[in-house]
């Protein structure tokens, strides 16, 4: 429209110099034109204002010169104003914006060279014709349509200065521009034409979409992560997502926004530095770029305290440095590090408990067995005889310790017998004695004698526990333990609770008491679930009681918790009695006992032992009853004297852990080539020795070390009867 507006002054402009020069031109022909026709030197009348006035020849010249000078004059402006022009069309026509000018109708009066290039028209495509069906989509009534457009521009002008629309290129593809208009009036106000700049902006909206899909992709990884993630600035809550807000109790982001940076914290970090100079550790070395890693204390609303892997980094950004902490719950993952290393333990343990089992075991055996020697030589009166029973008796409680130890290792088998819980409950008793603090006394009252199927393991695991617990809740101001196993009826109360879901019957109630400081309602109900403690990161795993409750429930009995905050604890659990085992009558006791004393026959026995006393004891004992005895020091010695002649032997009894072939690599070697001689395995336990190997190798009988030998002859016997 500027360009239009020079067009038409400059038009008027030359018009106007035209006229003046065609006026003095006149105006100087008529003035000479006498001189020239009558040819006198006489002054040139020339018609005034006032009448004729006479001009000399010096005025004429003024007047030429003063003619020629505006002409010169009009002429630089004409060159001035051309160049103006061309500046114009060249700004115009060259620059990187659409250009063009609407009339009223909507029709395109102008477009400059890169609108035609971005559009893909020609000039002759677009000027003179409407925007509608060429640069914007077509519509049902395009008149109507730009009338309206037209007068809704003119009403507010201020409101259209400035839009995005989705134009039409040639090819068909769509882009936006944003553009710039300004409405061109006339002197009377008249809606002459509209200027529009437009700019693509197409590339820009692109970004802008990328941009925003990251910012949703952004907040759904923020949002979705299962880490605790944080944005600090100044050191104060900025932000956090929903797994952060989990992790410090907090129900929404108003309870969190704008507090201090230690607020969730305890006063010590894991690595033992007060948390207010890690913070400003931490501050420092990712202020520096770096990104820090460290283990994090984290204290919940609640008050629990929780073990984190943090990395923190920091984000620049216009409004200052931000940063980013994500935090990894670590306390789950740290516990089960803590009970798989005391589980390889155990298994350590049990593994270093087998090699005592059997070393100690032969030993025990030794003694057992010299001293059935020694019995049988001096009378039952002497005071040696009594020294010697006294000795039998340390001997079986050193027995029964093995045993313990290999049940506590989890070595023994874990199924269910019958068994009298009682004497586990004794044995586990009186080991927690020696570790429990002098501050801490310990009763007990174990009158119960009834059986209860049970897994003899568990059963020890479970009071082990249970008194653990306890002795931990006495360990800062001492206190009683008190222990106690019944044989009672248990008959359930109606409308009344405390009571555990158990049928009416006969139970063993074992009641486990302690003066501890107690437990509230609230953490009572918690104490059967995993990994929960109130001992504090680091003292406690969390599955003592959950263990205590799975063994609980695979043995069908019952537990009742009663505590108060301090006031003590009480845990009370009913074990249901095993149903009537069949008695063993006198009959089958004398029996037993008449074939120890039944005198043996001449029968061949192999026996296999790495310990010489052991051999030299059995070979003394059993040839007294006319047993026929060949020793040897080990598997392969006795493979070699079998082998010699396999049809000799009427039983062979080896032991099993012995150097350079085992019990059970002796066994299968002998039935390679005989079946039915008869074979009686020794050991101190049974880890490596499956069932289905034990009738696969048709062993008839296994005993466990310690022995003593009326056992050993009682078990010859009878095997030799059966064979017989």
């Amino acid at each position: 429209m500027i360009l239009s507006l020079l067009n038409i002054l400059a038009i008027l402009l030359v018009l106007t110099i035209i006229l003046i020069i065609a006026l003095l031109c006149w105006l100087l022909f008529t003035l000479i034109r006498p001189a020239f026709k009558e040819k006198q030197p006489e002054p040139i009348p020339v018609p005034g204002t006032d009448g004729t006035t006479a001009l000399a020849e010096s005025d004429i010249n003024m007047l030429a010169d003063i003619l020629s000078s505006v002409n010169e004059s009009l002429r630089k402006k004409i060159r001035r104003l051309h160049h103006q022009q061309r500046l114009y069309q060249e700004l115009v026509q060259s620059s990187n914006s659409i250009i063009l000018r609407l009339d009223p109708q909507g029709k395109i009066l102008f477009i400059n060279q890169y609108g035609l290039d971005f559009f893909g028209f020609t000039r002759d495509d677009l000027v003179d014709h409407s925007i509608l069906g060429t640069i914007l989509p077509t519509r049902p009534d395009p008149k109507k349509f730009i009338n309206r457009l037209m007068t809704r521009i003119l009403r507010n002008p201020t409101r259209f200065r400035s839009c995005t629309l989705n134009n039409l290129r040639r090819d068909g593809s769509r882009a936006h521009i944003q553009w710039c208009n300004k409405v061109i009036t006339g002197e009377d106000g008249s809606f002459l034409e509209l200027l529009c700049i437009g700019i693509d902006v197409s590339a820009l909206n692109r970004a802008e979409n990328r941009l925003e899909e990251r910012e949703r992709l952004y907040q759904a990884l923020f949002e979705s992560s299962h880490d605790a993630h944080f944005l600090f600035k100044n050191w104060r809550y900025l932000d956090s997502n929903r797994a952060g807000l989990k992790l410090l109790d907090c129900k929404d982001k108003t309870e969190l926004i704008g507090l201090p940076s230690d607020a969730f914290a305890p006063e010590i970090q894991p690595d033992g530095t007060p948390t207010l100079q890690k913070i400003r550790e931490i501050k420092e070395q990712a202020f520096a770029g770096e990104t820090v890693t460290c283990q994090w204390y984290i204290r919940s609303r609640k008050g629990t305290v929780r073990l984190t892997e943090a990395n923190v980094h920091c984000v620049p950004t216009a409004s200052g440095k931000i940063l980013h902490v994500s935090m990894k719950d670590m306390t789950t993952e740290k516990q089960l590090e803590e009970e798989l290393r005391q589980s390889q333990k155990m298994e350590a343990i049990g593994t270093m408990a087998g090699g005592i089992a059997h070393d100690f075991n032969n030993i025990l055996t030794a003694i057992m067995g010299y001293t059935d020697l020694a019995l049988m030589k001096v009378k039952k009166t002497s005071p040696i005889a009594d020294s010697l029973h006294q000795v039998q008796i340390a001997a079986q409680r050193a027995s029964e310790l093995v045993r313990q130890i290999l049940t506590f290792s989890s070595k023994e088998d874990q199924a269910k017998q019958a068994v009298q819980i009682s004497l586990i409950i004794r044995e586990a008793v009186q080991m927690l004695r020696s570790s429990a603090p002098k501050t801490i006394t310990i009763r007990q009252d174990i009158t119960s004698t009834a059986l209860v199927l049970a897994n003899p393991t568990q059963i020890h695991q479970l009071i082990v526990n249970l008194c653990t617990n306890s002795l931990h809740a006495m360990k800062e101001h001492g206190g009683i333990l008190s222990v106690s196993l019944q044989d009672i009826t248990y008959t359930p109360k109606k409308g009344r609770g405390g009571g555990p879901e158990l049928p009416a019957g006969k139970y063993v109630r074992l009641v486990v008491r302690d003066t501890g400081h107690g437990m509230s309602a609230k953490v009572i109900k918690k104490i059967f679930d995993p990994y929960f403690t109130t001992k504090g990161y680091g003292k406690g795993t969390g599955l003592g009681l959950a263990v205590v409750h799975g063994i609980l429930q695979s043995h069908g009995a019952g537990i009742k918790v009663r505590s108060k905050p301090g006031k003590g604890t009480i845990f009370i659990i009913y074990f249901p009695v095993a149903p009537s085992m069949p008695a063993h009558t006198a009959a089958g006791k004398k029996d037993a006992d008449s074939s120890v004393a039944e005198k043996g026959s001449r029968a061949s026995i192999l026996f296999a032992d790495d310990e010489q006393a052991i051999r030299n004891l059995v070979k003394t004992y059993l040839e007294k009853y006319g047993f026929r005895l060949t020793t040897c020091k080990n598997g392969k010695e006795a493979w070699k004297i079998f082998s010699a002649n396999p049809q000799q032997w009427d039983l062979v009894v080896t032991d099993q852990n012995m150097p350079k072939m085992t019990g059970m690599d002796l066994i299968a070697k002998i039935r390679e080539i005989r079946h039915d001689v008869p074979i009686i395995l020794a050991t101190g336990y049974s880890e490596n020795i499956s069932a289905h190997d034990f009738v696969r190798l048709d062993i008839a009988a296994m005993l466990r070390k310690p022995v003593s030998m009326n056992k050993l002859l009682e078990y010859v016997q009878k095997t030799l009867k059966k064979t017989s």
